[in-house]
């Protein structure tokens, strides 16, 4: 006799592959973070990042340990931009796609918007840009840290001969000559995300699939 399942076994068996299929799956690799790469400063100085000014101690400030980053610029026209960058080398095999989160805010006398791009290059020198999804992206203000997070997704010509490259900026339109800007960074992550594998792709053709049988048998009954 064949078995015939109630929607609700249905949905049980559907969680547990589903739980199978996460267990299946390579964990993201992380480029940057707290104690790689200096992604929130606690190593008391600025390198490896570019275009820093300055990193401070103070726990009281900090969104994440007691070290930040310090941004600083003197406009030399109305559109003012300074980046903040890292190169560090990755590899497409672990996966196209990358997730960027930090924490940012402006000085008394600061920038009006915040920005980040991730680029990979290739063997020959040439550069590929991602295609950013920013998923959270308060404004930046003065009176407390906002939280970005953003994904980006490399396409297939990024051959990972070259490495990769990093930006968060700060930007200010209608900058004054002779005034300094100043800007916060803090708790930097990066990470790739791994392609998923063979076994997740048909794990979810086949929960989309028995989705679609419950969907058929609930209206069959009513």
């Amino acid at each position: 006799m064949k078995n015939i399942y109630r929607p609700n076994q249905l949905k049980a068996i559907i969680a547990a592959a589903f739980i199978a299929g996460i267990s299946n799956t390579q964990a993201a690799n992380t480029l940057i973070d707290s104690v790689t790469r200096n992604g929130d400063f606690e190593t008391g100085a600025t390198a490896p990042w570019l275009g820093l000014s300055a990193v401070n101690n103070n726990a009281m400030f900090a969104s994440h340990g007691q070290w930040f980053g310090v941004v600083t610029a003197n406009p030399v026209g109305p559109l003012l931009r300074q980046y903040v960058s890292q190169n560090l080398s990755a590899t497409p095999a672990e996966g196209l796609a990358f997730s960027l989160t930090f924490d940012a805010r402006t000085g008394a006398t600061g920038f009006d918007r915040v920005e980040a791009s991730l680029a990979g290059f290739n063997t020959n020198g040439a550069g590929v840009s991602a295609a950013p999804n920013q998923i959270q992206w308060p404004a930046l203000t003065e009176s407390a840290w906002g939280s970005y997070q953003i994904g980006f997704q490399l396409p297939q010509t990024w051959n990972g001969g070259g490495e990769l490259l990093v930006q968060i900026s700060f930007w200010k339109s209608g900058s004054v000559i002779g005034t300094t800007y100043t800007g916060f960074l803090d708790n930097i992550i990066l990470q790739q995300i791994p392609e998923p594998s063979a076994f997740v792709l048909c794990l979810t053709a086949g929960i989309i699939a028995t989705k679609q049988f419950i969907r058929r048998r609930s209206r069959k009954r009513q």
